[in-house]
């Protein structure tokens, strides 16, 4: 299904976890310009952080990401990093309270 129509998903708060969120950015991606999307509070680990790295690597419409209040880790959040290496779009990212730091995850 190709509807351009679905252009901002705002899902804070509802703990949807990494399936779902993985089946929600499969359809973003293949079937909608998703240019603003908000996963804060929604149970995601660095599994769903992958999921997350390929919208950010694919979708060239997305322009706002909020995913903070999550789970990911080091490994989540170094996928994410990589993929804004080659994201020229994004202008807004919030990862904040998750626990990507300090670790000895590389990005390279």
């Amino acid at each position: 299904m190709r509807d351009a129509s679905l252009k901002k998903l705002n899902l804070e708060g509802n703990n949807i976890g990494d399936e779902t969120l993985i089946y929600l950015v499969d359809k973003a991606i293949r079937g909608f310009r998703m240019e603003f999307l908000n996963v804060s509070r929604c149970a995601i680990s660095d599994f769903g952080a992958r999921s997350l790295a390929k919208l950010v690597f694919e979708c060239t419409s997305l322009r706002v990401l909020f995913m903070a209040y999550n789970r990911v880790m080091g490994r989540g959040g170094a996928e994410i990093a990589r993929a804004l290496k080659v994201n020229s779009v994004l202008e807004v990212l919030d990862i904040s309270y998750n626990s990507v730091g300090g670790g000895r995850t590389k990005l390279g």
